[in-house]
Protein backbone atom coordinates (compact mmCIF):
# COMPACT_ATOMS: atom_id res chain seq x y z
CA UNK A 1 0.00 0.00 0.00
CA UNK A 2 1.34 3.46 -0.86
CA UNK A 3 2.54 5.38 2.20
CA UNK A 4 -0.03 8.17 1.86
CA UNK A 5 -3.09 5.93 1.78
CA UNK A 6 -3.03 5.04 5.47
CA UNK A 7 -3.11 8.65 6.73
CA UNK A 8 -5.56 9.58 4.00
CA UNK A 9 -7.89 6.80 5.14
CA UNK A 10 -7.98 8.20 8.67
CA UNK A 11 -8.70 11.68 7.35
CA UNK A 12 -11.52 10.15 5.32
CA UNK A 13 -12.87 8.38 8.41
CA UNK A 14 -12.81 11.65 10.38
CA UNK A 15 -14.72 13.47 7.65
CA UNK A 16 -17.15 10.57 7.42
CA UNK A 17 -17.80 10.70 11.17
CA UNK A 18 -18.30 14.46 11.04
CA UNK A 19 -21.11 13.88 8.53
CA UNK A 20 -22.84 10.88 10.10
CA UNK A 21 -22.52 11.48 13.85
CA UNK A 22 -24.93 14.48 13.94
CA UNK A 23 -27.61 12.26 12.36
CA UNK A 24 -26.76 9.30 14.59
CA UNK A 25 -27.12 11.41 17.74
CA UNK A 26 -30.21 13.31 16.63
CA UNK A 27 -28.51 16.69 16.28
CA UNK A 28 -29.64 16.77 12.65
CA UNK A 29 -33.00 15.41 11.63
CA UNK A 30 -33.82 13.74 8.35
CA UNK A 31 -36.80 14.91 6.30
CA UNK A 32 -39.78 12.57 6.48
CA UNK A 33 -42.19 11.95 3.61
CA UNK A 34 -45.91 11.14 3.80
CA UNK A 35 -45.38 7.77 2.08
CA UNK A 36 -42.96 4.93 2.96
CA UNK A 37 -39.34 5.12 1.79
CA UNK A 38 -37.31 1.96 1.15
CA UNK A 39 -33.59 2.68 0.83
CA UNK A 40 -31.30 0.34 -1.10
CA UNK A 41 -27.59 0.87 -0.53
CA UNK A 42 -24.26 -0.67 0.36
CA UNK A 43 -21.02 -0.12 2.22
CA UNK A 44 -18.53 -0.63 -0.59
CA UNK A 45 -17.93 1.36 -3.74
CA UNK A 46 -19.88 -0.08 -6.66
CA UNK A 47 -20.46 -3.59 -7.89
CA UNK A 48 -22.91 -5.04 -5.36
CA UNK A 49 -25.97 -5.00 -7.61
CA UNK A 50 -27.95 -2.00 -6.37
CA UNK A 51 -29.47 -1.16 -9.75
CA UNK A 52 -30.81 -4.68 -10.57
CA UNK A 53 -32.04 -5.00 -6.98
CA UNK A 54 -33.98 -1.74 -7.23
CA UNK A 55 -35.47 -2.96 -10.51
CA UNK A 56 -36.61 -6.26 -9.02
CA UNK A 57 -38.00 -4.61 -5.88
CA UNK A 58 -39.93 -2.08 -7.96
CA UNK A 59 -41.43 -4.91 -10.00
CA UNK A 60 -42.35 -6.82 -6.85
CA UNK A 61 -43.91 -3.69 -5.35
CA UNK A 62 -46.00 -3.24 -8.48
CA UNK A 63 -47.18 -6.85 -8.36
CA UNK A 64 -48.18 -6.22 -4.74
CA UNK A 65 -50.43 -3.36 -5.85
CA UNK A 66 -48.11 -0.48 -4.97
CA UNK A 67 -47.32 2.53 -7.14
CA UNK A 68 -43.55 2.93 -6.60
CA UNK A 69 -41.25 5.68 -7.80
CA UNK A 70 -37.45 5.85 -7.63
CA UNK A 71 -35.22 8.59 -6.23
CA UNK A 72 -31.64 8.53 -7.49
CA UNK A 73 -28.73 10.94 -7.66
CA UNK A 74 -27.75 10.14 -11.23
CA UNK A 75 -24.01 9.63 -10.87
CA UNK A 76 -22.08 10.86 -13.90
CA UNK A 77 -24.90 12.98 -15.29
CA UNK A 78 -24.04 16.50 -16.43
CA UNK A 79 -27.51 18.00 -16.76
CA UNK A 80 -29.98 19.55 -14.32
CA UNK A 81 -32.39 17.44 -12.22
CA UNK A 82 -35.25 15.81 -14.09
CA UNK A 83 -37.69 12.93 -14.28
CA UNK A 84 -37.41 9.84 -16.46
CA UNK A 85 -40.10 7.30 -17.21
CA UNK A 86 -42.57 9.76 -18.66
CA UNK A 87 -42.22 8.38 -22.18
CA UNK A 88 -40.30 11.44 -23.37
CA UNK A 89 -36.69 10.36 -22.86
CA UNK A 90 -34.26 12.80 -24.56
CA UNK A 91 -31.65 11.36 -26.97
CA UNK A 92 -28.83 12.38 -24.63
CA UNK A 93 -30.53 11.03 -21.50
CA UNK A 94 -27.52 9.00 -20.33
CA UNK A 95 -25.21 12.02 -20.61
CA UNK A 96 -27.69 14.29 -18.83
CA UNK A 97 -28.89 11.96 -16.08
CA UNK A 98 -26.30 9.15 -15.88
CA UNK A 99 -26.48 5.59 -17.17
CA UNK A 100 -28.14 3.94 -14.17
CA UNK A 101 -31.26 6.19 -14.08
CA UNK A 102 -31.81 5.54 -17.78
CA UNK A 103 -31.40 1.81 -17.21
CA UNK A 104 -33.95 1.97 -14.38
CA UNK A 105 -36.48 3.90 -16.45
CA UNK A 106 -36.16 1.58 -19.45
CA UNK A 107 -36.52 -1.55 -17.35
CA UNK A 108 -39.54 -0.28 -15.41
CA UNK A 109 -42.32 0.85 -17.70
CA UNK A 110 -44.67 3.23 -15.92
CA UNK A 111 -42.33 3.86 -12.96
CA UNK A 112 -41.11 7.44 -12.59
CA UNK A 113 -37.44 8.02 -11.78
CA UNK A 114 -36.57 11.38 -10.20
CA UNK A 115 -32.91 12.21 -10.85
CA UNK A 116 -30.97 14.80 -8.89
CA UNK A 117 -28.66 15.41 -5.97
CA UNK A 118 -31.56 16.77 -3.86
CA UNK A 119 -33.64 13.64 -3.35
CA UNK A 120 -36.06 15.48 -1.02
CA UNK A 121 -36.92 17.97 -3.73
CA UNK A 122 -37.30 15.16 -6.27
CA UNK A 123 -39.70 13.31 -3.97
CA UNK A 124 -41.88 16.38 -3.36
CA UNK A 125 -42.03 16.99 -7.10
CA UNK A 126 -43.38 13.49 -7.74
CA UNK A 127 -45.81 13.72 -4.82
CA UNK A 128 -47.31 16.81 -6.44
CA UNK A 129 -47.90 15.01 -9.76
CA UNK A 130 -51.30 13.94 -11.08
CA UNK A 131 -50.76 10.31 -10.00
CA UNK A 132 -48.38 10.53 -7.04
CA UNK A 133 -46.47 7.42 -5.93
CA UNK A 134 -47.46 5.66 -2.73
CA UNK A 135 -43.92 4.40 -2.07
CA UNK A 136 -40.38 5.50 -2.85
CA UNK A 137 -37.31 3.38 -3.54
CA UNK A 138 -34.23 5.39 -2.62
CA UNK A 139 -31.46 4.18 -4.92
CA UNK A 140 -27.96 4.12 -3.38
CA UNK A 141 -29.41 5.62 -0.23
CA UNK A 142 -27.46 4.19 2.71
CA UNK A 143 -25.12 7.19 2.93
CA UNK A 144 -27.85 9.70 2.00
CA UNK A 145 -28.96 10.74 5.49
CA UNK A 146 -31.03 13.83 4.67
CA UNK A 147 -34.09 11.77 3.67
CA UNK A 148 -35.69 9.61 6.35
CA UNK A 149 -36.43 6.04 5.42
CA UNK A 150 -38.69 3.33 6.81
CA UNK A 151 -36.47 0.49 5.57
CA UNK A 152 -32.67 0.62 5.26
CA UNK A 153 -31.66 -2.33 3.07
CA UNK A 154 -27.93 -2.91 2.70
CA UNK A 155 -26.48 -5.17 0.01
CA UNK A 156 -23.39 -7.14 0.96
CA UNK A 157 -21.23 -9.14 -1.42
CA UNK A 158 -21.33 -12.68 -0.06
CA UNK A 159 -17.81 -13.29 -1.41
CA UNK A 160 -16.28 -10.35 0.49
CA UNK A 161 -18.90 -8.72 2.77
CA UNK A 162 -16.68 -6.02 4.26
CA UNK A 163 -14.36 -5.49 1.27
CA UNK A 164 -11.19 -5.88 3.33
CA UNK A 165 -12.55 -3.57 6.08
CA UNK A 166 -10.55 -0.59 4.78
CA UNK A 167 -12.13 2.74 3.87
CA UNK A 168 -11.32 4.91 0.90
CA UNK A 169 -8.71 5.53 -0.40
CA UNK A 170 -6.90 2.60 1.22
CA UNK A 171 -9.81 0.24 0.50
CA UNK A 172 -13.28 0.14 -1.02
CA UNK A 173 -15.51 1.01 1.91
CA UNK A 174 -17.52 4.23 1.94
CA UNK A 175 -18.01 3.85 5.70
CA UNK A 176 -16.46 1.74 8.45
CA UNK A 177 -18.10 -1.68 8.99
CA UNK A 178 -19.72 -0.40 12.22
CA UNK A 179 -22.09 1.67 10.04
CA UNK A 180 -24.02 -1.56 9.45
CA UNK A 181 -25.77 -0.95 12.78
CA UNK A 182 -28.07 1.44 10.88
CA UNK A 183 -29.25 -1.34 8.55
CA UNK A 184 -32.73 -2.74 9.09
CA UNK A 185 -32.30 -5.49 6.48
CA UNK A 186 -29.42 -7.17 4.66
CA UNK A 187 -29.43 -8.93 1.30
CA UNK A 188 -26.44 -10.98 0.15
CA UNK A 189 -25.49 -10.62 -3.51
CA UNK A 190 -23.47 -13.04 -5.63
CA UNK A 191 -24.36 -15.63 -3.03
CA UNK A 192 -23.84 -18.67 -5.25
CA UNK A 193 -26.66 -21.02 -4.33
CA UNK A 194 -28.31 -18.20 -2.41
CA UNK A 195 -26.80 -19.08 0.95
CA UNK A 196 -24.02 -16.85 2.34
CA UNK A 197 -21.25 -18.56 4.26
CA UNK A 198 -20.91 -18.86 8.02
CA UNK A 199 -18.21 -16.19 8.22
CA UNK A 200 -20.43 -13.69 6.40
CA UNK A 201 -23.30 -14.38 8.77
CA UNK A 202 -20.99 -13.96 11.77
CA UNK A 203 -20.01 -10.51 10.50
CA UNK A 204 -23.66 -9.58 10.22
CA UNK A 205 -24.56 -10.89 13.67
CA UNK A 206 -21.72 -8.89 15.24
CA UNK A 207 -22.19 -5.62 13.37
CA UNK A 208 -25.96 -5.50 12.80
CA UNK A 209 -27.65 -7.80 15.32
CA UNK A 210 -31.02 -6.18 14.71
CA UNK A 211 -30.97 -6.44 10.93
CA UNK A 212 -33.27 -8.90 9.18
CA UNK A 213 -31.29 -11.34 7.02
CA UNK A 214 -33.22 -11.63 3.74
CA UNK A 215 -30.96 -14.35 2.34
CA UNK A 216 -29.06 -14.24 -0.91
CA UNK A 217 -29.47 -13.44 -4.56
CA UNK A 218 -27.24 -14.59 -7.38
CA UNK A 219 -26.35 -13.21 -10.77
CA UNK A 220 -27.39 -15.50 -13.61
CA UNK A 221 -27.03 -15.12 -17.38
CA UNK A 222 -29.81 -13.05 -18.86
CA UNK A 223 -30.71 -12.46 -22.52
CA UNK A 224 -28.13 -11.29 -25.05
CA UNK A 225 -29.44 -9.04 -27.81
CA UNK A 226 -28.12 -6.77 -30.52
CA UNK A 227 -27.68 -3.14 -29.55
CA UNK A 228 -30.86 -2.19 -31.36
CA UNK A 229 -32.89 -4.99 -29.77
CA UNK A 230 -34.44 -8.00 -31.49
CA UNK A 231 -34.42 -11.69 -30.68
CA UNK A 232 -31.97 -13.14 -28.11
CA UNK A 233 -28.59 -14.26 -29.43
CA UNK A 234 -27.07 -17.60 -28.40
CA UNK A 235 -23.44 -17.14 -27.32
CA UNK A 236 -22.62 -20.82 -26.85
CA UNK A 237 -19.29 -21.42 -28.56
CA UNK A 238 -19.26 -17.92 -30.07
CA UNK A 239 -16.06 -15.84 -29.98
CA UNK A 240 -16.66 -12.47 -28.29
CA UNK A 241 -14.62 -9.35 -27.66
CA UNK A 242 -15.83 -7.99 -24.31
CA UNK A 243 -15.71 -4.27 -23.48
CA UNK A 244 -17.01 -2.82 -20.21
CA UNK A 245 -16.68 0.02 -17.72
CA UNK A 246 -18.13 -1.41 -14.53
CA UNK A 247 -16.91 -1.60 -10.94
CA UNK A 248 -16.12 -5.31 -11.06
CA UNK A 249 -15.27 -6.31 -14.61
CA UNK A 250 -14.31 -9.85 -13.60
CA UNK A 251 -18.00 -10.50 -12.90
CA UNK A 252 -18.80 -9.60 -16.50
CA UNK A 253 -16.24 -12.10 -17.75
CA UNK A 254 -17.75 -14.77 -15.50
CA UNK A 255 -21.18 -14.00 -16.92
CA UNK A 256 -20.00 -14.48 -20.51
CA UNK A 257 -18.24 -17.72 -19.66
CA UNK A 258 -21.43 -18.96 -17.96
CA UNK A 259 -23.27 -18.25 -21.21
CA UNK A 260 -20.83 -20.47 -23.08
CA UNK A 261 -19.03 -17.69 -24.95
CA UNK A 262 -15.35 -17.88 -25.92
CA UNK A 263 -13.83 -14.62 -24.65
CA UNK A 264 -11.02 -13.88 -27.12
CA UNK A 265 -10.54 -10.29 -25.98
CA UNK A 266 -11.41 -8.37 -22.84
CA UNK A 267 -11.07 -4.61 -22.29
CA UNK A 268 -12.21 -2.87 -19.13
CA UNK A 269 -12.24 0.81 -18.19
CA UNK A 270 -12.99 2.59 -14.91
CA UNK A 271 -16.59 2.46 -13.72
CA UNK A 272 -18.94 4.83 -15.61
CA UNK A 273 -16.21 5.76 -18.13
CA UNK A 274 -17.33 7.45 -21.34
CA UNK A 275 -15.69 6.54 -24.64
CA UNK A 276 -15.50 8.43 -27.91
CA UNK A 277 -16.86 7.09 -31.20
CA UNK A 278 -13.27 6.61 -32.36
CA UNK A 279 -12.34 4.60 -29.27
CA UNK A 280 -15.41 2.39 -29.56
CA UNK A 281 -14.78 1.96 -33.28
CA UNK A 282 -11.27 0.77 -32.49
CA UNK A 283 -12.71 -1.94 -30.24
CA UNK A 284 -15.07 -3.05 -32.99
CA UNK A 285 -12.20 -3.20 -35.48
CA UNK A 286 -10.14 -5.28 -33.05
CA UNK A 287 -13.07 -7.66 -32.65
CA UNK A 288 -13.47 -8.08 -36.41
CA UNK A 289 -9.75 -8.81 -36.72
CA UNK A 290 -10.15 -11.53 -34.09
CA UNK A 291 -13.21 -12.98 -35.83
CA UNK A 292 -15.42 -12.01 -32.90
CA UNK A 293 -18.36 -9.75 -32.05
CA UNK A 294 -18.19 -6.99 -29.46
CA UNK A 295 -20.30 -7.56 -26.37
CA UNK A 296 -20.87 -5.12 -23.51
CA UNK A 297 -23.07 -4.74 -20.43
CA UNK A 298 -26.54 -3.22 -20.44
CA UNK A 299 -25.32 -0.31 -18.31
CA UNK A 300 -22.41 0.42 -20.65
CA UNK A 301 -24.67 0.18 -23.70
CA UNK A 302 -26.92 2.85 -22.18
CA UNK A 303 -23.94 5.17 -21.80
CA UNK A 304 -22.17 4.43 -25.09
CA UNK A 305 -25.04 4.00 -27.54
CA UNK A 306 -25.07 7.71 -28.50
CA UNK A 307 -21.42 7.42 -29.61
CA UNK A 308 -22.01 4.32 -31.74
CA UNK A 309 -23.27 4.36 -35.33
CA UNK A 310 -26.79 3.06 -35.87
CA UNK A 311 -25.47 -0.05 -37.63
CA UNK A 312 -22.90 -0.95 -34.96
CA UNK A 313 -22.79 -4.74 -34.59
CA UNK A 314 -22.52 -4.74 -30.80
CA UNK A 315 -24.19 -7.22 -28.50
CA UNK A 316 -25.60 -6.39 -25.07
CA UNK A 317 -25.49 -9.04 -22.32
CA UNK A 318 -27.81 -8.63 -19.37
CA UNK A 319 -27.60 -10.14 -15.90
CA UNK A 320 -30.64 -11.64 -14.24
CA UNK A 321 -30.78 -11.46 -10.46
CA UNK A 322 -32.44 -14.45 -8.86
CA UNK A 323 -33.64 -14.55 -5.27
CA UNK A 324 -33.65 -18.00 -3.77
CA UNK A 325 -37.22 -17.64 -2.47
CA UNK A 326 -38.36 -15.28 -5.23
CA UNK A 327 -38.49 -11.50 -5.25
CA UNK A 328 -42.10 -11.36 -4.11
CA UNK A 329 -41.10 -13.19 -0.93
CA UNK A 330 -38.16 -10.81 -0.44
CA UNK A 331 -40.48 -7.83 -0.87
CA UNK A 332 -43.03 -9.20 1.60
CA UNK A 333 -40.37 -9.68 4.28
CA UNK A 334 -38.77 -6.33 3.49
CA UNK A 335 -41.92 -4.29 4.10
CA UNK A 336 -43.44 -6.45 6.86
CA UNK A 337 -44.72 -4.11 9.54
CA UNK A 338 -45.05 -1.06 7.28
CA UNK A 339 -48.42 0.55 6.82
CA UNK A 340 -48.91 0.17 3.06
Amino acid sequence: MSGWRGPAEWLYRLGNAAFHVPYDRGWRRAVSLPVPVVSVGNLAVGGTGKTPTVIELARAAGRAGRRPAILTRGYGGTGPPGVLGTGAEPPDAAARFGDEPVLLARALEGVLVAVGRDRVRGAHGLLASVEPPDLFLLDDGFQHRRLARDVDLVLLDARDPLAGERCLPAGLLREPPAALRRATHVLWTDAGDGTPGAVARQHLAALAPGAVDLGGVEAAPGPVRSLGGGEPVDLRGAPVWAVCAVARPERFRELLVAQGARVVGFKSFRDHARRSREALGAEEAAARAAGARVVTTAKDATRWEAALPADAAWLVAERAWRAREGWDAVWTRLVAGLRL
